[in-house]
């Protein structure tokens, strides 16, 4: 289980965004759960530890993120998606066709980009966030890559595998593996 949790900052923000509508609305921080039998995220109000909602999602969700404006979650689903979330709207807007078998779900510290780790494929799937549409996939050599995590800089995604003995690192400009590290 991935919990992420959207920053106090961001949820100031919505909570003033959403006095500017409606003075009698206000917005919690909150975390977002994936529930693989349930098919669906359960929102939690991280301020009452109370889920005060879910989101129907599809088979099987697994990893998760938040966007960094907090509108939007990432969430990989089976057989091979990457489900987009519009977090107000509290409904799926778009599944974009990943690897086989999606796992964890990372996002590039500018927001730009978010990266799939695909076990069954044995790759990484790269995903514009402006477009909604995958860019590229990198196949990687450890087998059941679990976590695909962009550098601070956004130029490079270390790939851990479940079976594997190296961490690679995939130069997102390149588009290949250029290092790995036992």
């Amino acid at each position: 289980m991935t919990i992420h949790r959207i920053p106090r900052r961001i949820a100031r923000l919505y909570a003033l965004a959403a006095l500017g509508l409606c003075a009698s609305q206000a917005i919690a921080a909150s975390a977002y759960v994936p529930n693989q039998k349930s098919g669906t995220v359960s929102i939690i109000d991280t301020d009452s530890d109370r889920v005060v909602g879910e989101i129907k999602i599809g088979k099987s969700p697994r990893g998760i993120a938040v966007s960094n404006d907090g509108k939007r979650l990432y969430v990989s689903t089976q057989p091979e998606f990457l489900s987009v979330v519009d977090i107000p709207g509290r409904r799926v807007i778009k599944k974009i066709r990943t690897g086989d078998s999606p796992e964890a779900v990372y996002i590039s510290a500018d927001g730009s980009r978010v990266s799939v780790a695909d076990e069954e494929s044995n790759d990484v799937s790269v995903v514009d966030t402006s477009t909604l549409k995958k860019m590229f996939a990198v196949k990687v050599q450890g087998k059941n890559p679990e976590h695909a995590a962009f550098t601070p800089d956004g130029r490079f995604i270390y790939v851990g595998a479940e079976d594997g003995d190296t961490i690679e690192i995939i130069d997102v400009a390149a588009r290949r593996v250029t290092k790995r590290i036992k």
